[in-house]
């Protein structure tokens, strides 16, 4: 075998185990509810009269991450009526995602509004270093999006009930606002290709902040 083969040998090896022990759920929310049948999220047109749901979108991206997340190693959990994982109402899926020790917990939406920037929601009190992280990388990928912004919850106000029952010493969850679906600069985001980035590059971001948590704990371990 060759230097050249021998390194991309090493370089497989190294990408296929680089998020080993790291448990990810990924949730599709406003699917998967018996309280609220039939819900989709919101619905997005385009100046031809076309139309696209919020969990058509959110959908996309997610299967993307799960497979990246995936393809480095890391154990990850998506929604599965068949086996009833991460369906239900959310507190049953935050406690799910609780009980398997998942390091992190990601609710997948599509922001509405006519805005152009990305967002990443978190319950106040919780460190914001994993939506930072995620920004950071959606920001330099995707190139059609102006600003971002981290949106720290109040318990008991109307978003915080997708993840404020998640709870993981250690571990982070957030509300992915990646991009608003109803913001006409946006509409090329709705192609699959532009999901699957978009996807790729949450995961990415998750990626780092975790390396960086464990960094941060072997310093802590070493003193």
């Amino acid at each position: 075998m060759g230097w050249e083969s021998r390194s991309r040998q090493r370089d497989a090896v190294m990408i296929a185990s680089r998020l080993a022990g790291f448990r990810v759920a990924i949730d599709v929310q406003h699917l998967y509810r018996a309280s609220h049948p039939g819900d989709q999220g919101s619905v997005y047109r385009d100046a031809a009269g076309g139309h696209v749901t919020e969990a058509h979108l959110a959908t996309v991206y997610a299967l993307a991450m799960a497979d990246w997340f995936r393809t480095r190693g890391a154990t990850v959990y998506t929604n599965d009526t068949r086996r009833g994982v991460l369906v239900g109402d959310y507190w049953t899926r935050n406690r799910q995602a609780s009980e398997w020790g998942c390091n992190a917990y990601l609710a997948c939406h599509v922001n509405a509004g006519g805005g152009r920037y990305a967002a990443v929601e978190y319950i106040a009190g919780d460190s914001d270093r994993m939506a930072v992280a995620i920004l950071a990388q959606l920001a330099g990928n995707v190139p059609e999006l102006v600003g971002s912004r981290t949106v720290a919850l109040t318990l008991g106000i109307r978003g915080a009930v997708c993840i404020e029952s998640f709870h993981v010493p250690g571990a982070s969850a957030v509300i992915l606002e990646p991009f608003f679906g109803d913001c006409a600069q946006l509409r090329p985001l709705w192609a699959a290709p532009r999901l699957q980035a978009i996807g790729a590059a949450i995961g990415e971001g998750v990626a780092r902040w975790w390396e960086s948590q464990r960094m941060a704990a072997i310093a802590a371990a070493s003193r």
